[in-house]
């Protein structure tokens, strides 16, 4: 794509301010700014620009360069400038007198760019191709999306400092309810932390405009009902603490988030605008309708412009409907297409075709998993369902089937979607719900959401992470697995229970194999786009190999093989043996979370070199930091301690794992359960969230 250039003189005469449409939002170094500048502003001078970022303070740039050839500068203009609607700018020269004080040369010049929401299609291919579905993404992660002024009522007084919250906002349409998420087990308290704690659930942060609120349940009972609320900076701030029934309706005179925490026992929690309860929904959330337009608009569109363009729009298409998730029952009766019904004489490889009909319907298509179990249940009349099984394409992969409205299926091998027909008046019942498995569940109303995972870091989804380490990240349900599952990553795993880093480097025989990830790492896979690494609690445990010292920069072969019996020599030839499998890849270690095994009654334990597992820590901080490896400190970061009964019996009891489905592998105060691991991954959020970020 050829890239737009802005051309902006800078002399004496020129126009003291300047506008211009510098292209499309989000698609940041597409477009670059060339200041011509005027020979009376040459020699020793600096030039620099400021502009307004996307969390609505002042940005400076550093100083930029003058090409003395041609008198000119230029500026890629960045994401924080380009995912602004609009944007004012100053272009500032100043000088640097004999005190280093920094004076003024010219008033700074001023010129405002503006950015286009979405290419128009119409025009090119290039436009098709410039069709950014990871820049509308990026525009809801940061809350910079705007939508036309005035015609849509924006009067242009939000979301200019990034607020997630007022952005998404802006993109969403949302039902009554404004509870999306509720977490059992926890609760917010006095002071404004979410913790663990029985009896209690409480909802996620609800970004709350100004206005007046009510909060209902089921059971018209509030006495345990209390709320947080925050401040919409950057980190929602905490502000006021709020408890009991007298302030269930509660007035906010600007902006804020909010948690509510209620006991675990109520049902049907809402939250809705206004001073009177109505009857409870369940949550409800979609993409506005012209944003969607525009989606479907360029994928349409595109088949005319050539098969690389088509192709483009389609991955544009995949991208956005991958924002959505849907409630158990997956089937929309508000989508039918009524008065056709599916034609018999569609054949597996063509396309799935309607015949009319005036009493039947269609329903819309359905996203399945191939090879799955779906179970259709109505309560009403029961009818025979016609069903083309189709893949992405909307090519049949199997020959037409028909089930029973009261009926299981089994996805075919290559189906990525379905759809069915029936009579108009069965597709039309409020009572039709497909859900996945065998049983029949309670009918819930169909409703779809936007998934906040994707939101907050849609750079991750589809990613491989490769992982490798001891019994800790070997546990089905590890940190690792629940943010790759979390995030719809991909997961490998190659952590061995009782694996060290080192090999065995005390005097003696070996007592036993304990499968050195330094002999083993070679076999990891080669394709990845992370590679995590967590290690040492064996070595400190068993007191496996000395700790050493670091490795020299060309080794010999015999240093090599003595480094091999070091933990810290170890640590210098795996990062240096990652870094040559996977030169452009991410790579992250992480340091061992606390362990306090039964035998031990010392908060911080030494073992037979006088060493703590502390001491481990920082040696994997100090040799990652020496190549620029980014380090995860579960050690001193993450807040398990198992030598505390409370946390033992909370974080590290194996038979907790029964309450979400795992088996009790351990029970001792080394290996986390479920819920110990869940606050790992809490810690390891942030650093999956920003590492992709581009």
């Amino acid at each position: 794509m050829e890239k737009r250039i802005i051309s902006i003189d800078i002399s004496p005469d020129a126009q003291n301010e300047y506008s211009e449409n510098a292209g499309v939002m989000w698609e940041h170094n597409a477009t670059e700014l060339q200041f011509k500048i005027d020979e009376k502003y040459v020699g020793d001078y600096r030039y620099y620009i400021e502009y307004r970022s996307v969390l609505g303070t002042k940005v400076r740039t550093d100083y930029l360069e003058l090409n003395t050839e041609t008198n000119t500068i230029t500026y890629d203009i960045p994401v924080t400038m380009s995912s602004l609607r609009g944007v004012e700018c100053f272009f500032n020269i100043v000088s640097i007198d004999g005190d280093g004080n920094t004076v003024q040369v010219i008033k700074p010049h001023k010129f405002c760019l503006e950015f286009d929401i979405s290419p128009d299609t119409d025009n090119s291919i290039a436009k098709v191709n410039d069709f950014s579905v990871n820049a509308l993404f990026e525009a809801i992660r940061l809350g910079t999306f705007k939508g036309d002024r005035g015609e849509k009522g924006d009067k242009g007084d939000k979301g200019d400092k990034g607020d997630r919250g007022e952005g998404l906002n802006t993109v969403v349409i949302t039902g009554k309810n404004l509870i999306k998420t509720v977490v059992y087990g926890e609760a917010v308290k006095s002071n404004g932390v979410i913790e663990p704690f029985a009896g209690y659930c409480r909802t996620d942060y609800i970004y709350l405009p100004q206005g007046t609120y009510t909060y209902s349940t089921a059971s018209n009972s509030y006495n345990a009902f209390r709320y947080a609320v925050y401040k919409t900076d950057e980190n929602r701030t905490y502000e006021e603490f709020f408890i009991g029934a007298q302030n269930r309706v509660f007035t906010l005179t600007e902006p804020k988030y909010v948690v509510l925490c209620d006991s675990s026992t109520k049902t049907k929690l809402q939250l809705e605008v206004g001073d009177v309860s109505t009857e409870y929904e369940d949550y409800y959330e979609k993409i506005r309708d012209d944003l969607l337009a525009d989606v479907y608009k360029a994928s349409d569109e595109a088949s005319i412009k050539g098969e690389e363009a088509k192709n483009i729009a389609s991955e544009n298409k995949k991208a956005f409907e991958s924002l959505f998730g849907n409630g158990k029952n997956l089937y929309d009766s508000s989508s039918v297409i009524a008065g056709k019904y599916l034609d018999e004489k569609s054949k597996v490889g063509g396309e799935s075709m309607l015949a009319v009909h005036e009493e039947h319907g269609v329903s819309p298509w359905i996203k399945v998993e191939e090879n799955e179990t779906y179970t259709f249940s109505y309560l009403g009349t029961n009818h025979i369902l016609r069903i083309h099984y189709a893949d992405e394409n909307d090519n049949l992969v199997a020959n037409p089937a028909t089930a029973n409205s009261r009926a299981t299926i089994t996805i075919p091998s290559g189906c990525t979607k379905l759809r069915f027909s029936t009579v108009l008046e069965t597709l039309k019942s409020a009572d039709l719900q497909m859900e996945k498995g065998e049983a029949v569940t309670s009918y819930r109303p169909y409703h779809s959401f936007i998934k906040d995972k994707i939101l907050d870091n849609y750079s991750l989804l589809g990613k491989k992470a490769v992982f490798n380490g001891d019994s800790i990240l070997e546990l089905p349900y590890n940190w690792g697995k629940q943010l790759c599952d979390y995030y719809e990553m991909k997961y490998v795993n190659y952590a061995i229970g009782g694996s060290t880093l080192s090999v065995w480097g005390n005097e003696g025989e070996q007592p036993r194999d304990r499968t050195p990830m330094i002999e083993r790492y070679s076999e990891m896979a080669d394709e990845a786009d992370l590679v995590v690494i967590s290690i040492g609690s064996n070595d400190w445990r068993y007191s496996w190999a000395p700790m050493g010292e670091d490795l020299p920069v060309a080794p010999s072969q015999e240093e090599v093989e003595k480094a091999k019996k070091t933990f810290k020599g170890s640590l210098h030839l795996l990062i240096r043996g990652l870094n040559e499998k996977y030169p452009d890849k991410k790579i992250i270690f992480c340091t061992p979370i606390k362990r306090n095994d039964e035998t031990v009654s010392t908060l911080n334990p030494v073992n037979s070199f006088n060493l703590t597992l502390a001491d481990y820590a920082e040696a994997i901080k100090n040799v990652c930091g020496q190549y620029g490896i980014l380090v995860i400190d579960m050690f001193n970061e993450c807040p398990l301690n198992p030598a505390f009964d409370n946390q033992q019996s909370m974080f590290f009891d194996g038979s907790r794992n029964a309450e979400v489905g795992y088996k009790n592998l351990y029970n001792d105060r080394t290996h986390p359960n479920y819920f110990g691991a869940k606050v790992q991954a809490r810690c390891a959020m942030g650093y999956f969230k920003n590492i992709f970020i581009e």
